[in-house]
This record gives C-alpha cells, structure tokens and sequence, in this order.
C-alpha cells in the first residue's frame, strides 16, 4: 500500500458515485418525510410508540393495577369494575381497534414506498441491462472489426437481444405454475 493511499480516510474507500447514492437516497427519504399529511406523520409516531417493549409492558402494569384495585375494593365502593371486568374488557377491545387501524394505515403506507422502491429497482435494472446489451453489442463489433474469431457462443447472440420483460415475467409465471409451492 502506497503512502498516500495509508493516509486517505477509510471512508474514501467508497466510490464518489456510490457516496452520491447514498446521499440521494437520504434526500429522497426526508423529502417524503416532509410531504407527508401531518395524519401519517402521527400515525408513524403512535406505531413507533406501540411497537416498543415499553408500551407493553406499560399496558400490562395497567391491567394487573386495574385487576388488583377492582378485586381488592371488590366489597368496598371504590370498585367501578366488578369481576369479570366489563369495562376493563370494553377499554381493551376499543384499544385493540385503534392499535389495528394504526397499524394497518403505517402497513398501507409502507407498501407504497415498497411499490414505489421496487419501480425504481426494476427501471434501474432494465436500464443497466439494456447498457449491457448494447456493450455487448460494441463490444462484439469490435471483434468483429479487429478480425478476431471467437468459436461460435448462443450465449453471446442471446445476451446481445434486448430483455423484454413481459415475456420474462409470463416464464417465471409458467414456471410458478408448474410447480407446487411447498409449505
């Protein structure tokens, strides 16, 4: 290793263009943070807080403080919930419907932004292979042009032919359907 490549930052071992990237992405990650309703931004906070250990374990303090305070004043008048619990029960199950609509608009949510990453990989990937093929191609034509003979390659005239993606997906449709999926 030479002295200046000792004395470079472990970061420069990124590539610029891999560092842009990441950036990008970060960019593109605060910028829908900010476009989002101010509804989403809420729900995203209620799921981060519901999703904790604390938030269970608070929950379940709740309960057995509940239980407790109604079965030990179970005779006096400070009960307001007898056994079986009826209002416990009623806050529970109002609380479960909350919590399950929360979670359902951040799941809703969060397949949006999946869709919307996975559009993007799939026009980046038609886009690299579609540069591959036409390197191939040049490069190909090169040969061709220098004289050099290569023995014959159906993988060569077949990598040179442009992907059409509708077609790949009914093979990988064909092939699904042909077999059973194991569970």
């Amino acid at each position: 290793m030479s002295a200046s490549e000792k004395s470079q930052p472990e970061h420069q071992e990124i590539a610029d263009v891999v560092r842009r990237n990441i950036q990008s992405q970060q960019q593109d990650r605060q910028q829908d943070a900010r476009e989002q309703g101010l509804v989403h931004q809420l729900v995203r906070a209620a799921v981060a807080g519901i999703s904790s250990l604390w938030f269970l374990v608070g929950n379940a303090i709740l309960i057995v403080l509940w239980i407790m305070f109604n079965t030990a004043s179970a005779t006096s008048a400070h009960a307001c919930d007898h056994y079986p619990f009826p209002v416990l029960s009623l806050v529970a199950s109002i609380e479960s419907i909350g919590l399950t609509t929360l979670v359902l608009i951040n799941q809703r949510r969060s397949k949006l932004l999946e869709e919307r990453q996975a559009d993007l990989n799939l026009h980046v990937n038609l886009l690299a292979e579609h540069e591959v093929t036409q390197l191939l191609t040049m490069v190909d034509a090169i040969r061709t042009h220098l004289g050099i003979t290569l023995p014959p390659s159906k993988d060569l005239e077949q990598l040179t032919r442009e992907t059409k993606p509708g077609a790949l997906m009914e093979a990988i449709d064909r092939q699904r359907q042909a077999t059973p999926e194991k569970m």
